[in-house]
């Protein structure tokens, strides 16, 4: 197969590339063949984005925040932003725990601007295992604003004044997680009532449900644990688009410090490194760098490349032991 460059003149190439966006965006939201949730090659570091249930499974409070640039080298790429709360608590009903998250996506003119909220029961199995279920609420709202397209084309075509639509979409879903000190394994099923999103009249645009399935296991490579190695896998699966399936194994020191590769198929094949260090069992640094060969039959600027940073904070309950003491592996 033939692989076709082509050079436009500049401002109509930044025209060309927002249409694109957009038209993808607007896919996105109208059925398109595109998964519609958020995507992270550091999800051993945002588990609760992609299984609620793992609210409240480790001795502390994590507060977190996530960014993620795709194709870096062009303007008005898709961007994400996701911040987040999580927290064990014991009552009477015993070790519950709850999330809460924030999250942004953006492309071109596409906006979707979001909320969840997550309630989960733990269980213990036995001595070293525990058992959690949880039910997640969220609200989302989907817009398109017309004036980037305008500011883009500088263009006077009557097509171009339609006013910004924005839509709102209410919906659930439900996770199972079962841990302990060296391995894990859960499931989640997301927007389980697919919800509408009519943009126009006799819209069948939706939220698609989605499934995910996580795991991973810890290896110690000595006695004094100074190494160990967590290879993880995530799978996410919807109607809308094929199985995607992530691998990712990090090499940990001291459990303070990591580096990590990461491989997605069914996106030109993204390979990612990762690297990230916990400052004084409190401050979580993370970084990952996505990159693929050129994309073929498309403009020649790298832009399968993404970044990703992440950011957390640890705040650790010294007067509750049973709490303290809860822990799966170090992410």
């Amino acid at each position: 197969m033939t692989t076709i460059t082509i050079q436009l003149y500049q401002p109509l190439a930044k025209c060309y590339l927002y249409l694109c966006l957009s038209i993808c965006g607007i896919g996105i939201i109208a059925s398109s063949n595109a998964q519609q949730q958020q995507s992270f090659s550091q999800y051993h570091l945002n588990d609760l984005v992609f299984n609620p249930a793992t609210a409240g499974t480790k001795g502390y409070t994590s507060v977190q925040t996530a960014y993620r640039k795709q194709w870096t080298s062009i303007e008005g790429a898709p961007t994400t932003f996701m911040a987040y709360v999580q927290s064990p608590l014991t009552i009477k009903a015993g070790h519950i725990g709850l999330g809460a998250m924030l999250f942004h996506d953006e492309a071109a003119a596409i906006r979707r601007n979001g909320m969840a909220l997550t309630y989960a029961q733990h269980f213990n199995i036995n001595d070293g295992t525990a058992f959690s279920l949880g039910i997640t609420g969220n609200a989302e709202q989907y817009s398109f604003n017309m004036d980037v397209i305008r500011k883009s084309l500088d263009a006077g075509d009557p097509l171009l004044n339609a006013p910004a639509a924005s839509k709102m979409a209410f919906d659930a879903g439900f996770s199972a997680y079962v841990y302990n000190e060296r391995w894990s394994v859960g499931l989640y099923a997301d927007n389980l009532l697919e919800s509408r999103i009519d943009f126009y009249n006799n819209s069948k645009a939706k939220l698609f449900r989605h499934f995910y399935g996580m795991a991973q296991m810890e290896f110690e490579l000595d006695e004094d644990r100074n190494f160990t190695v967590l290879p993880a896998v995530l799978i996410k699966a919807t109607a809308v688009a094929p199985i995607q399936i992530d691998f990712n194994v990090n090499l940990i020191h001291q459990d303070n410090k990591w580096i990590g590769l990461h491989y997605r198929n069914n996106q030109t094949h993204q390979l990612s490194a990762n690297i990230g260090l916990l400052i004084k069992d409190k401050l979580v640094l993370g970084y990952a760098y996505d990159f693929a060969p050129p994309m073929q039959n498309k403009f020649n600027y790298g832009y399968n490349n993404a970044q990703e940073i992440t950011i957390g904070y640890r705040i650790y309950k010294e007067d509750n032991p049973e709490l303290k003491n809860t822990r799966c592996p170090i992410f």
